[in-house]
This record gives C-alpha cells, structure tokens and sequence, in this order.
C-alpha cells in the first residue's frame, strides 16, 4: 500500500519534470507510467504466490526421482525358465520383506507358507493383513530381501516374468457390512 502512494506522488512529479526540462512527450509518459503500475501488479501478484511455486517444485523433484527410477526388476526380460508341466506347488521359505517405499520397516521376517499341488486357498484376514502382498510377492511385484519364493521346487526368480505372470489368477473380493459377500 505504502509503495503505491509512494509511486502514486513520485510517477507525477518525476513525468511533469521530464515533460517541462527534457521536452518528453505527455502520451510517452504516460504510457511509461501506466506499464510500471501493471508490471508492479503483476509482479506483487506472482510474488505472493511464491510459497505455492516452491511447493511445487519440491513436489515435482519427489515425483521426477521416482519416474527417473529405475526398477531392478525388467519387465521386458524374456529371459528364464518355463515350465512345461505346472503342478502348482508353492512355498515361501523364511520370506524378508519391506516395501520399497519404507526399506526401514520389515513387514514379514521370516514368513514360511507351503501351498501343495491340487490343493484350493483363500488369504483371509482384515485389512492390512498381508493376503495382497503374498499374492504380488508371488507375482515378483516387490524384491525380497532375504530367502526364496518357490513354484514346483524352482526359484520364482530363475521363471520367465512374463510367463510367471500370466499362470497366476487372482481375484480379489471385497464385502461391505450390510451387503454380504
């Protein structure tokens, strides 16, 4: 505020001085003042949006370091074995686990589930129970950090991704109260 009355007494005086002594033109001075009045509204404009540009850019630095990432696991590896008779045996032995997001935080320690061929089941448990991630473990969504994932006695990670991928169903069921399942 105090810089606009400031500008307010100092734009005319300063243009009626340039007008009288250095012969100016009345419509240059104008023009000349009327462009520093915009540009300082423009400029207090943006300025107090600062906050939210820096923001911004803290925010787009956090997303560029994931995009930039690059993930330990190819995707497009055709590499690995593929098994011609599938029996469907699975055991995870003694599975370390941490999300790569918080490596800090061991979510299973040593987890150990044997699943025999021929044989149906269901994850059940509440919400943050871990039934989605021993399903995406399987599917080599997440690296381990300690033991073996195993589909008929061979490491999953010796398998060819892509055909791991495609022998796996999954089908998630949700229940609401009230609705039944």
């Amino acid at each position: 505020m105090v810089l606009f009355l400031l500008f307010g007494l100092s734009c005319p005086y300063y243009g009626s001085r340039m007008l009288m002594q250095d012969g100016s033109q009345g419509g240059t001075v104008f023009n000349v003042g009327d462009c520093v009045t915009v540009g300082g509204l423009a400029l207090g404009a943006g300025f107090s949006n600062m906050k939210y540009f820096a923001d911004a850019c803290s925010a787009g630095e956090r997303i560029m370091e994931v995009m930039i990432r690059v993930p330990k696991i190819d995707l497009d590896n055709m590499e690995g074995e593929i098994l011609d008779n599938v029996r469907v045996e699975v055991e995870f032995r003694h599975v370390k686990f941490s999300y790569p997001t918080w490596p800090e935080s061991i979510i299973s320690e040593d987890f150990c589930l044997q699943i025999p061929a021929g044989k149906g089941v269901a994850l059940v448990g509440g919400s943050g129970s871990g039934k989605s991630t021993v399903i995406a473990l399987l599917q080599i969504f997440y690296e381990l950090l300690g033991e073996e994932i195993l589909l008929d006695g061979i490491v999953i990670d010796k398998l060819q991704l892509k055909w791991l991928r495609s022998q796996i169903g999954f089908r998630q069921r949700k229940c609401y109260e009230g609705r039944g399942c």
